[in-house]
């Protein structure tokens, strides 16, 4: 009798242990190659007061390596341009390179970034000319963001929101756009 019991109990403690090794299918490899696009919603932070957000087109593509089975590290190049040129005049685009933090929970992968790059700005005006000497042309910028990323099948992902707020060298004050947007991304491999 107290064979079988010391039988039941370790069979009962062994068991739980091994079952617990098994990841879920829906977790996705630990390292991933992507594309993909984005439409934004973007406070140019220059022409208008109040703040008249403008529409923008964003491209990006990365590398993710996770290191754990819930959270993993990033790099993140993105192109962000504004579509609602006023005549012609207006452009900010931004050229951007970012390291990521994810955190993976099944299909979700909420992620906060950090990175830098060069901006892009002309504002032509017929006379007279709305920019100050110095600030047309290319500058060093920086940025933070968060978004989340939800997988929805084996190769395609939706990102529902991002958020992006960009700090660039300008003169006399810095220059500082935001941005929210949405998107899809392919994963290559």
């Amino acid at each position: 009798m107290l064979k079988n019991l010391l039988l039941v109990i370790v069979g009962l403690c062994a068991s739980a242990p091994l079952d617990s090794q098994v990841v879920g299918s829906a977790q996705g490899p630990a390292h991933e190659w992507y594309a993909g696009a984005e439409y934004s919603r973007l406070n140019p932070d220059y022409w208008s007061y109040p703040t008249v957000y403008m529409n923008g087109l964003s491209v990006y593509g990365g590398y993710n390596d996770m290191v754990r089975h819930h959270y993993g590290f990033g790099v993140e190049g993105t192109w962000r341009t504004l579509l609602d040129r006023a005549d012609g005049y207006h452009k900010e685009d931004s050229y951007l390179v970012s390291g990521r933090f994810i955190y993976r929970v099944n299909r979700f992968r909420p992620f906060v970034k950090v990175g830098g790059g060069l901006g892009d700005f002309d504002s032509k005006a017929i006379p007279p000319a709305t920019a100050a000497p110095g600030q047309n042309g290319v500058h060093f910028m920086g940025a933070v963001g968060a978004g989340i990323d939800i997988r929805l099948t084996h190769r395609v992902s939706i990102r529902p929101l991002e958020w992006e707020q960009q700090v660039w060298t300008f003169s006399p004050h810095l220059l500082g756009p935001h941005s929210y947007s949405f998107g899809a991304a392919y994963r290559f491999r």
